[in-house]
């Protein structure tokens, strides 16, 4: 993560909102001024999308050949509605560091098949090839970036918070162990 980095998520989730977190906030909301007729008007309106954080992954289709993926979010809470956010990453690319933690972060699950880690946040900025990139923070503490030419998303209304129940939310993904905290995976922004 570029703005809400460790010290941002320690600050904000652990000890509550803090110089840290207000800071980074600022200076992300400065940068997306910036990025103004960069990046993408829809790009730029995802980053503002409200009901995001708490985000659980639905599901992740990654076809590597035709470098497209597909990420589906549950997100919304109790007074503003649930939505599935379909978000379709166009000549897209993860670090296999990246797939590897967004596969674990995938596949981690509770007993009864509920997922274990939300979003935190997110991050949209651009790469220094003038393509977007797509950061996510999920708790606790884990994070990882999509690279791509062209981001597209959609809301799609849904009942409730629940997700389906599925044997696998990554299905073609890197192979998995279990998320724990202080992996690597969560030592990042070290």
């Amino acid at each position: 993560m570029k703005f809400f980095t460790k010290d941002y998520y320690e600050d904000a989730h652990c000890m509550g909102i803090g110089n840290n977190a207000r800071s980074a906030a600022e200076r992300y909301a400065q940068h997306l001024e910036s990025l103004r007729g960069v990046l993408p008007a829809n790009v730029l309106a995802l980053a503002k999308l409200h009901g995001i954080d708490d985000g659980l992954i639905v599901r992740v289709q990654y076809d590597r050949e035709q470098r497209h993926l597909t990420l589906i979010l549950r997100c919304g809470h109790l007074q503003m509605g649930y939505y599935d956010l379909v978000l379709a990453y166009e000549d897209a690319f993860l670090s296999p560091q990246d797939e590897w933690t967004l596969a674990k972060i995938a596949r981690a699950a509770t007993p009864n098949g509920w997922p274990r880690s939300d979003v935190a946040i997110h991050e949209v900025d651009r790469t220094k090839a003038d393509g977007i990139e797509h950061r996510f923070l999920f708790h606790p503490g884990v994070w990882f970036a999509i690279r791509c030419r062209a981001l597209h998303w959609k809301r799609v209304r849904r009942p409730n918070q629940r997700v389906p129940l599925l044997p696998d939310r990554f299905p073609g993904g890197p192979a998995h162990a279990p998320l724990r905290r202080g992996s690597r995976a969560s030592a990042r922004d070290e």
